[in-house]
């Protein structure tokens, strides 16, 4: 969990740190493809895929000629601004960073939980373990719901639209956790614990939300489908034992986290294409000049 929040952190710094760069060599470097215009700086003929301007002052700034897919203008300055002929869009070398990542953290979520899943199976609770077993079935239950729109969440409780996301870091924390520390509970729980924390406050900070939340939507959606999963078992015993009602129940609920899954995974994908392609959430583009 930290190492992933670590690789792709570390990738948005340093983007974030070249176009600080950039901007403020402006006033030092005069070239052909870079130059200092009266009311701002001007681009010309630049490859700045990727780059980050992240709440940068951009004001009267020009870009012409310029490669601007999967450029980060989220809550920049841009009063003034003028695009000429540029290019927006996805930047197809950033989206493939990023699915090889999502692949990854599928394996990595589908291995955590099919793995207590499974070695919660015939848990009683008269068994001590049995504790584990509620916190997570209720994990995997507050997880699956990361796909269910904001909009669906009271308005009392519209701010905790991040505890799902959380609660999927916790999964994995526990999981991995236990495994680095030769599966001690205690350690388990304070890895859940800090992995549970982490996503959230992730999850809520504006510079890194997007893919971040793409990548947990991945984990909550294999959550999803585990709840789908250990739905199914629980309607076929209630089939089979003639609690018809028990039975439709657990099938019920078995179909709306199975839709969850699905729609998590759409959700992810969708999140993703938005982190590698051109941002502008969050700017003021009313005085900001479009020319083709």
């Amino acid at each position: 969990m930290g190492l992933l929040q670590g690789l792709i952190g570390a990738f948005h710094t340093r983007s974030h740190e070249t176009s600080v760069y950039l901007i403020e060599e402006h006033r030092k470097i005069v070239s052909k493809d870079i130059w200092s215009n009266p009311m701002g700086i001007t681009f010309i003929n630049r490859d700045l895929r990727n780059r980050s301007f992240y709440k940068q002052d951009l004001r009267n700034a020009v870009f012409d000629h310029c490669d601007l897919r999967g450029c980060d203008f989220r809550y920049a300055q841009l009063q003034g601004t003028t695009f000429q002929q540029v290019r927006f869009g996805v930047a197809r070398s950033r989206l493939l960073g990023f699915s090889a990542i999502a692949f990854g953290v599928v394996i990595l979520a589908f291995n955590a939980i099919s793995h207590m899943l499974f070695g919660a199976l015939g848990t009683t609770s008269e068994n001590p373990a049995w504790r584990f077993v509620v916190a997570l079935y209720v994990s995997l239950a507050i997880a699956g719901l990361v796909a269910l729109p904001r909009g669906c969440w009271p308005r009392p409780v519209r701010s905790l639209w991040t505890l799902p996301i959380a609660a999927a870091g916790a999964l994995l924390g526990f999981y991995y956790g236990g495994i680095a520390a030769t599966e001690d509970p205690q350690i388990a729980i304070v890895a859940a614990s800090l992995a549970g924390l982490s996503a959230g406050l992730m999850c809520v900070a504006r510079s890194q939300a997007s893919w971040f939340t793409g990548l947990m939507t991945i984990v909550g959606a294999v959550a999803a489908y585990g709840v789908a999963f250990a739905a199914v078992g629980m309607a076929s015993a209630g089939f089979s034992t003639g609690h018809i009602l028990v039975g439709l129940g657990w099938s019920l609920l078995a179909l709306l986290y199975f839709a969850l899954a699905l729609k998590g995974l759409e959700d992810s994908r969708q999140s993703l294409v938005r982190a590698a392609s051109t941002q502008f959430q969050g700017t003021d583009l009313s005085q900001t000049h479009f020319d083709k």
